[in-house]
């Protein structure tokens, strides 16, 4: 069963919304784009690692940090996007696998999302693909904190294959 404490929901609330606004003022795309397709991404991509860890019967919620999350916002103001929110804290016995699991499963929402966003017909569509793709590819960077070395520590198949998936749409829809 799927459990939000009060504190996460208002801590991924006030998330979702400053990384919209981030997107808003650093590109001055419409704020409801923004939020549509950065807030959506980032909010499905910490959900998605919270979901599979719960599904492994361990604890996990989301957590800002509130210090990066108001550099963020002020460093957008400069047309330029820093982002650092915060993360899905999970504590209980976890195995190599299932932490690759859990670290695959946000990058995954994001490429799914980008999927999804080929299939509408809107000018914000190539938006909503380059977005998702970036931030997939950015997660899985294999560099310590990042999903990417969790899911290369587990499956180097696994890895090269999602690595390679975000990669190919970075390129195919950037902007």
């Amino acid at each position: 069963m799927i459990r939000f404490s009060q504190v996460e929901v208002k801590q991924l609330t006030l998330s979702f919304i400053i990384v919209s606004l981030v997107f808003w003022i650093a590109f001055g795309i419409p704020f409801l784009y923004s939020a549509l397709i950065v807030g959506l991404g980032f909010v499905l991509h910490e959900l998605g690692h919270k979901f599979v860890a719960q599904h492994f019967n361990l604890q996990a919620e989301f957590r800002y940090d509130l210090r990066m999350l108001i550099v963020s916002f002020f460093v957008s103001f400069l047309h330029f996007v820093f982002l650092a929110p915060g993360a899905v804290v999970i504590r209980g016995r976890i195995t190599r696998e299932e932490n690759g699991l859990i670290a695959l499963a946000g990058p995954l929402m994001n490429l799914l999302l980008a999927l999804m966003f080929l299939l509408i017909p809107s000018p914000i569509s190539t938006f909503g693909v380059a977005i998702n793709a970036w931030l997939a590819f950015f997660n899985l960077i294999p560099f310590p904190g990042f999903d990417g070395v969790k899911v290369l520590y587990w499956n180097k198949l696994v890895f090269a294959l999602s690595f390679m998936s975000s990669l190919f749409f970075v390129f195919a829809y950037h902007f």
